[in-house]
């Protein structure tokens, strides 16, 4: 990150980030080429709500139910924590 942002010539303040420790489990991965940002953002709905990233927490399968629920969120201009 230091390197991208002096590549582009942009400030960046590592105290201004928080590093969550190395989990031992791994997270979802998602099996298409078109969901990438969907699991991002359950993984951010996750750390959000102080919830376990792990395999199990969420799957593909999960994404259509999962996208749903962000489209009416954001419809309903209701995003935040749960």
């Amino acid at each position: 990150m230091i390197d991208e942002a002096k590549a582009k010539h942009k400030a960046f303040d590592k105290d201004e980030w928080n590093l969550f420790p190395k989990q031992e489990k791994r997270a979802p991965i998602q099996t298409n080429s078109y969901d990438c940002g969907m699991f991002v953002i359950a993984c951010i709905d996750s750390l959000v709500n102080n919830l376990p990233i792990e395999e199990s927490s969420y799957s593909q399968e999960d994404m259509p139910e999962f996208r749903l629920k962000l489209v009416k969120s954001i419809s309903q201009g209701s995003l935040h924590k749960n």
